[in-house]
């Protein structure tokens, strides 16, 4: 459930529901296809379900999952395909905006989406249950302070830089030593947010806890209430290190996508192709889509 704690869990929720594209497409209809067992995994990692519960969140799931693959999954094929040929005569910084901004949108519905069905099945849960997900949550923040308060300011840049070696040579193959320097210096004009980010966490933590622990049958409203406000209402300091990461991370992987190689062109194209070829036999697999339908 923490991917519901932060603005950049949403981000880990969005790849979980954009195929877990972190792994690579040639598992992406297997892992797809596997959603339900994955999350419902990931829910028992917080609270312990009985037999029937675990069958009632298993049928939700699988109505998200039908949801994002009828509505959702037709508008990842249009966005590959505009996202190719974007790609001709060299990404712009307003064909990446909108890319990004429909991404940002996607995460928003399906996080919403995650929101009603994670408060409806909650009333299922006991107090008992109640109490036992607020400690591993609390147990949570202690590790998450453990792992990211002790860093220094060059590990947190070095993790950063690290980061997106990783996920930019996933599409792009072995990077160039240009493309390495540019992401060297865009990362090192990231401001620190996880300082910001934990205390915050530690902040909705403590909120949602007071809350899980009452026995008012109101709690599920008053957490969404509390999610939304926090949502809202984030700090000055955060919003505008926020922004500014944001900003800087569009330009980095922008500028490095216009610095491939023929290879890495072909390799790039290879993976979108791919990745539109798994969403479509994805998307046959529910309700019929025509190629006209999907804009093609």
């Amino acid at each position: 459930m923490n991917w519901l704690i932060s603005r950049s869990g949403a981000s880990r929720w969005l790849l979980l529901g954009l195929l877990l594209i972190q792994v690579g497409c040639s598992s992406t209809t297997f892992l797809y296809n596997r959603l339900d067992t994955l999350i419902g995994w990931y829910l028992r990692d917080y609270v312990t379900l009985s037999r029937e519960q675990r069958k009632d969140f298993d049928g939700r799931v699988n109505e998200l999952l039908d949801w994002h693959r009828t509505e959702e999954l037709p508008r990842y094929v249009v966005w590959l395909t505009a996202f190719e040929a974007s790609l001709e005569d060299g990404l712009s910084e307003s064909e990446l905006e909108h890319l990004l901004d429909q991404v940002e949108a996607a995460a928003d519905r399906l996080q919403e989406r995650a929101l009603d069905l994670l408060l409806d099945f909650g009333v299922t849960l006991s107090v008992e249950q109640r109490l036992e997900f607020v400690q591993t949550l609390q147990s949570d923040q202690a590790d998450l302070e453990e792992k990211y308060l002790n860093r220094s300011d060059e590990e947190y840049i070095g993790a950063i830089e690290k980061q997106f070696q990783k996920n930019l040579g996933r599409f792009l193959g072995s990077l160039s030593e240009t493309q390495k320097g540019t992401i060297r210096t865009g990362s090192e004009t990231y401001i620190r947010l996880d300082f910001l980010w934990v205390e915050d966490r530690a902040r909705w933590v403590a909120q949602l806890g007071a809350l899980l622990r009452s026995d008012d049958p109101a709690w599920p409203e008053q957490a969404r209430r509390i999610y939304q406000e926090r949502r809202a209402n984030h700090g000055s300091d955060y919003e505008q290190a926020f922004v500014h990461n944001t900003d800087v991370s569009r330009r980095l992987v922008r500028a490095v996508i216009n610095q491939r190689t023929p290879k890495q062109d072909r390799r790039l194209r290879r993976e979108i192709n791919q990745y539109r070829a798994d969403f479509e036999d994805l998307i046959s697999r529910g309700e019929p889509l025509s190629r006209e339908a999907l804009g093609l």
